[in-house]
């Protein structure tokens, strides 16, 4: 399995299950237990921030809406977006970044303005893909790092974004 995702399963498992537990300490520490014994991952929650650590590196996940601090400035983040979730996972390659977004902005302008502020702050447009107005994705490349988006139509008509940056392999 890719290293990256040996770090992203447990840690998207795990924000899963403290999301449907709540707060309860001893349902945080028996879920902390059960996915550290299942996974063979060290757990460790504070706050409203989940890190795993494995000898592959690790991978932080967080509630929080605001970016990781180390996130990259010279990748675009849409100004009428909400932050719905960020998580940053570091392995020997460095690190990555997965955040999810909403706007109440149309897809498509959300789209075409995302083509735009990457080209603008130096990123080469390596790919795009539009299924009519609503859904779209593209992948651009900088240096040595790879940044994805994809975006689409999501409840209640609002354009819901993934916006992913690695290092390339």
């Amino acid at each position: 399995m890719h290293r990256a995702l040996k770090l992203l399963l447990p840690a998207l498992l795990l924000f899963g299950a403290f999301a449907l537990v709540g707060c309860a300490n001893i349902a945080e520490k028996a879920t902390e237990a059960a996915v550290e014994k299942a996974t063979g991952v060290k757990v460790d929650k504070n706050g409203e921030e989940v890190t795993i650590k494995t000898e592959d590196g690790e991978a932080t996940v967080s509630s929080d809406t605001e970016l990781p601090a180390d996130f990259p400035a010279d990748v675009p983040i849409y100004e009428n977006a909400t932050i719905n979730a960020a998580m940053s996972n570091k392995t020997d390659q460095g690190m990555s970044y997965l955040v999810g977004l909403t706007s109440d902005d149309d897809a498509k302008e959300v789209f075409d303005w995302y083509k735009q502020a990457f080209e603008d702050k130096g990123w080469e447009i390596k790919s795009t893909m539009e299924v009519g107005d609503s859904v779209g994705g593209l992948s651009a490349e900088k240096d040595d790092v790879l940044a994805t988006l994809s975006i689409g139509y999501g409840s209640e008509k609002k354009a819901d974004m993934s916006l992913t940056v690695s290092p390339k392999q």
